[in-house]
């Protein structure tokens, strides 16, 4: 029987990994964290992410896969960090 792989969000695929990867990736993000999942239809592309609301360590955002969507929330080194990537979220999937 093979190991099984383990490290850092395993549990995504395609491209919404990639958008993860780049998420953890931003400067000013300590750390990125994974909610729950829900299947449902969407008309929006996998891998888009979506602000949705400021919580006290962070921010919230919505990830869309291509089967349903996804809760992620990222905890910031300083809440002076906040707008800054909020507004890099935005540039790159801008509201459709």
């Amino acid at each position: 029987m093979a190991k099984s792989k383990r490290g850092k969000h395993t549990s995504v695929r395609g491209i919404f990994q990639r958008s993860v990867e780049w998420l953890e990736g931003l400067e000013g993000v300590r750390k990125v964290i994974l909610g729950s999942h829900k299947p449902c239809h969407h008309s929006l592309a996998a891998g888009v992410l979506v602000f949705t609301q400021n919580i006290k360590a962070g921010i919230k955002i919505r990830g869309y896969t291509d089967v349903g969507v996804m809760d992620i929330f990222l905890i910031l080194e300083s809440p002076g960090c906040r707008e800054p990537i909020k507004q890099t979220i935005g540039r790159k999937f801008p509201a459709t």
